[in-house]
């Protein structure tokens, strides 16, 4: 049963030998997505891959690709590992698994949850899978300007494998088609009218996938374009493409719709665009305040959004940018100018200017320049590009070849402000360079070093483990040890939310190796509404419609395809994957920050402790005692201190430890996750680990006695009203704090027969052992 819907982002890549081609990179298996739900899945995921932090980590990701595979796809997907760009197929899950903004209608999670059975891994099949609703496709090559498809049978029920017959890309319009009559809705689908209008309107103007590069990506299958395709409408060189913009979105596909279609600046006046312009500004909030603004002009409204979605090739047209925009200089000149600027420190300042008015292009030819010239008027001109491009907050130093000296230097100026750098495919940086990095940028919160090659998985978490203190301003480090969804061996682990067994009473949860103080509290400002709204604290079961909560505590508007405790995995690893939201951010806009190890919950132990968020609340029809809701954040901390005084971590010898085999306190338990806990040498059984149980202000507390940043005043009064909100009809609080001896505890049980096995010791009434269940690592 369900309505199964398949997600794939493809690329174009080089191969090893001969001219780039399209491959699938990573793909999703929903169990329950079709119609509306799709576009909405399909927004979501465009929208994070537009965001430039994470733009940046997908073009490292696709980089890190070139020369990898054979030019023949069937080779290629021979050889590629099962998930070749992790934190794209990342974003993918998150797009599709849950949408935590208020401001993007409707709230909305599922039971489907990123672990291996539902992450795809490539293939030269786009319809191997299970399929009814169809398959989306993106196209990530620019991750600024992607490109997309719908592919459907028609059929209402396909459930076919190895489809033969060629398909044509389909867009928005055409696949919201296939399920409802957009040329003959009637008077009395109002509401109706209004969200297939914004759904659609969200994804037209982006580019459609041709049928050749589809055929590239899955030569097993067959495709064809349409006999006309989109219309192209010319943009401006500096269009944002950000269709998170919903103004922008509205007024671009005004402009086009009074090209393509007759009488269009009729149809659309100015009194029928104010309408149409309402609409969009309240498209994206609760349908009760929708109701209050849009009475006013619902009528018209309507009569007109009927009119306009019966003419389907309005909805047809794609976006293209201006390329004959005259250029003053040829790429040569400013080639020549550079190099006079430098070999002439700077000193002839209408060659700056000039060079500063074409500052995109001058910073490529600065990043070509290898080795980068160990001179001040090099760096001075490289900190007056990054000036002009207005990057203070957001640094792209991507391939270029500087030393952490330079670096340091040509940040200098936003040093205080900066919170993003990338300085991936550098080829001088080392391990040791992060710590100097760090200390010059004390703003800064993500640093990307993919395809930084002098910096090694064991180095890297080894220096981790030795100076922990380094890294507490810091949420999140892009590099294949910290984006791998199989994680490596020796991971540290700063963070770690843990949620009670509920039917099982196997605790799941996720783990994060850094956080600050604001990243936490937004994921449970996010998250713990959805749980007090949930069906499961109403005693109800959702089949997918909306559902409006509980009264007073209710801030939500809820598209639920699960119950709350069978979806707390996807939902927190959707809260806490999130970078700390900027003034004005939307949660859709956010950045993703790193790929937690997931599913189960793990600590790391050592004196300076490891931090822990517990959340119990269970299904309501339940009587199981672990289902009692409560809440606690806890530190956990080593009792006792290794042989090795220079390592909290491991007794092995320092010469021995890049080896990450020799870490003891890791295991593998399956051929494709590998995990971190405790070994017998360092933790004999739980009593080893002190726990101690805070709430919101002891929390904040410690976290400010280890000099993380705290969080605004805002958010913190934001999530304690949600930690002791109350039942608005007995006045209870929803979920009280745990008692300070009711923390869950860690720690390994069992003798020689169970080598391997790790255990979770629970809290209640005694000690009870479970086991963790093997890890379901097969492809639906």
């Amino acid at each position: 049963m369900g309505q199964r819907h398949q997600a794939f982002f493809i690329a174009r890549v080089r191969p090893t030998t001969g001219a780039p081609a399209y491959l699938c990179l990573g793909g999703f298996y929903h169990q329950w997505c079709y119609g509306q739900l799709a576009l909405h899945a399909m927004y979501r995921f465009i929208t994070l891959v537009r965001q430039p932090e994470n733009a940046a980590v997908v073009r490292a990701e696709l980089r890190a690709l070139d020369g990898k595979y054979p030019s023949t796809e069937k080779d290629a997907y021979d050889v590629m590992p099962s998930m070749p760009c992790p934190f794209s197929s990342t974003l993918l899950g998150l797009a599709y698994s849950a949408n935590l903004d208020p401001r993007l209608q409707p709230l909305h999670y599922s039971g489907v949850d990123m672990s291996s059975q539902y992450m795809l891994r490539p293939s030269s099949d786009c319809w191997r899978h299970q399929n009814d609703d169809g398959l989306a496709v993106i196209d990530i090559t620019i991750p600024e300007r992607p490109a997309y498809c719908f592919l459907h049978t028609g059929e209402d029920e396909s459930w076919l494998y190895y489809r033969t017959d060629a398909l044509p890309p389909l867009n928005a319009y055409e696949y919201l088609r296939v399920y409802y009559k957009l040329h003959r809705l009637k008077r009395d689908q109002k509401e109706a009218a209004r969200n297939y209008f914004v759904a659609v309107i969200r994804l037209t103007g982006i580019p459609l996938i041709s049928a050749e590069n589809l055929q590239q990506a899955w030569p097993s299958n067959e495709f064809e374009d349409h006999d006309s395709g989109p219309h192209e409408v010319i943009v401006g060189e500096n269009f944002s493409y950000s269709v998170a913009d919903r103004l922008n979105a509205f007024s671009l596909w005004k402009s086009a719709i009074e090209e393509l279609l007759p009488k269009g600046r009729e149809i659309l006046d100015t009194e029928n665009a104010t309408r149409l312009m309402t609409l969009m500004v309240h498209a994206e909030t609760p349908p009760g305040t929708a109701a209050t603004v849009l009475p006013r002009i619902a009528r018209r409204l309507e009569a007109l959004l009927r009119k306009l979605l019966r003419e389907s090739h309005i909805f047809n047209f794609q976006c293209v940018p201006n390329s004959d925009v005259p250029r003053p200089y040829s790429l040569e000149q400013l080639e020549a100018m550079v190099s006079t600027c430098i070999s002439n420190q700077g000193s002839c300042a209408s060659i700056v200017s000039a060079l500063l008015a074409e500052a995109k292009t001058v910073k490529d030819v600065l990043r070509r320049l290898n080795p980068f010239p160990d001179s001040h008027a090099a760096i001075i001109l490289l900190r007056n590009v990054l000036t002009a491009l207005k990057e203070a907050i957001v640094v792209d130093l991507s391939g270029f070849n500087l030393s952490a000296t330079q670096i340091c230097s040509a940040i200098a100026r936003t040093a205080e402000r900066i919170e993003f750098l990338d300085i991936s495919f550098n080829t001088q940086v080392t391990t040791a360079d992060i710590t100097t990095i760090l200390l010059s940028s004390p703003s800064l919160l993500r640093l990307n070093i993919i395809g930084c090659d002098r910096i090694s998985r064991a180095e890297l978490f080894q220096l981790l483990r030795k100076e922990p203190a380094w890294f507490r301003t810091i949420e999140g480090i892009f590099h294949p040890a910290f984006l791998s969804h199989t994680k490596y061996i020796g991971c540290p682990i700063a963070f770690t939310f843990i949620r009670a067994g509920a039917h099982d009473g196997v605790p799941t949860g996720l783990c994060l190796p850094f956080f600050t103080p604001a990243q936490i509290l937004q994921g449970i400002y996010a998250m713990l509404p959805m749980a007090w709204d949930s069906s499961d604290r109403l005693g109800v079961t959702s089949t997918g419609g909306t559902h409006e909560g509980h009264g007073k505590t209710s801030v939500q508007h809820l598209s639920l395809a699960g119950k709350f405790y069978g979806s707390v995995l996807n939902l927190a690893y959707a809260a806490f994957t999130g970078g700390t939201l900027r003034t004005g951010e939307l949660w859709s806009q956010r950045s993703v920050v790193c790929a937690p190890i997931r599913p189960y919950p793990f600590i790391t132990i050592s004196r300076t402790g490891s931090w822990a968020f517990f959340l119990s609340w269970g299904d309501s029809a339940t009587s199981d005692s672990r289902t009692i809701p409560q809440w606690g954040f806890i530190r956990y901390r080593a009792r006792h201190r290794p042989v090795d005084s220079e390592s909290t971590y491991t007794t092995q010898p320092r010469d021995r430890q890049s080896d990450v085999r020799d870490v003891p306190w890791c295991r593998t338990f399956d051929a494709d996750v590998t995990v971190c806990y405790p070994s017998t040498d360092d933790l004999q059984d739980a009593e080893l680990l002190d726990s101690e149980v805070y709430d919101l202000r002891g929390f904040l507390r410690c976290m400010a006695e280890e000099g993380r940043p705290m969080p605004s005043q805002e958010l913190v009064a934001n999530v304690e009203r949600v930690l002791y909100a109350r039942d608005y009809l007995e006045g209870t609080l929803l979920c009280p704090l745990m008692a300070f001896n009711e923390a869950p505890k860690f720690g390994r049980k069992g003798g020689a027969e169970e080598e391997g096995k790790w255990a979770y010791v629970v809290a209640g009434d005694g000690v009870k052992v479970y086991r963790l269940p093997e890890e379901r690592t097969r492809s639906v």
